[in-house]
């Protein structure tokens, strides 16, 4: 099994990260206090980026991987009650991966420069997912944690792809470092994919650990006190 690691530059990712970190922030350009906010931001930027290092380590196993409700890819087994809402006959690539931005620290002082750093590491996070899912032409994505995939799987990918080449670590509670990484799998399909709506209705998750059934049923249990 061939694990193929790809960098990006952080200048090849900004445009996609500037775009999706106004999105995010909501700066209107004719409002004083979003200018003030919004150099503030730009500083932050220019104080973090040159520590970015986005490095992401790739596997490709082909379609024949996907049986059923599960991903056999090499030695390990991926359980989600999504895949077998996948057609196979459509599925001809699916890529397991982890990617990360690095290790990054602001030298700047106060919360807002704090929290607009985060962000930023965020933002290309999401820049390289966008990246990576072009290079690959994978159009669907599925991340441990949506979708009744289970977090984990994190450190089953962590072993399957040996992230500590990238310099990634998963600790017990499926967090990994750099916090600014993420792990899935990326399908190249001749046929799009189908993804539930992002609503409760339609999701396939474990209550036991969903943050959002594990709220409702404390309300639950509160209201029959």
């Amino acid at each position: 099994m061939t694990k193929e690691i790809i960098t990006f530059s952080p200048d090849e990712l900004l445009p996609f990260a500037r775009a999706a970190f106004v999105r995010s922030c909501g700066f209107q350009a004719d409002h004083d206090k979003h200018r003030r906010m919004s150099e503030l931001a730009e500083r932050a930027l220019e104080d973090i980026i040159d520590q970015l290092n986005p490095t992401a380590i790739v596997s490709a196993f082909d379609g024949d991987a996907l049986q059923g409700d599960q991903i056999i890819a090499g030695d390990v087994s991926f359980h989600c009650p999504l895949f077998s809402s996948f057609d196979p006959k459509h599925v001809e690539w699916i890529y397991a991966f982890m990617l990360t931005v690095g290790e990054f620290e602001t030298s700047l002082k106060g919360i807002t420069s704090t929290v607009f750093a985060d962000m930023w590491g965020t933002v290309f996070c999401d820049a390289m997912v966008e990246a990576l899912s072009d290079q690959l032409g994978a159009k669907t994505i599925v991340y441990p944690g949506f979708y009744g995939f289970p977090l984990s799987s994190v450190p089953q990918f962590a072993s399957l792809l040996d992230s500590g080449r990238i310099g990634i670590r998963v600790h017990a509670s499926y967090v990994t470092t750099p916090i600014k990484s993420c792990s899935g799998f990326m399908f190249a399909s001749t046929e799009p994919l189908p993804l539930p709506e992002n609503t409760c209705d339609n999701c396939s998750a474990n209550k036991h650990w969903c943050i959002v059934c594990k709220k409702n049923q404390n309300m639950q249990k509160k209201s029959m006190l």
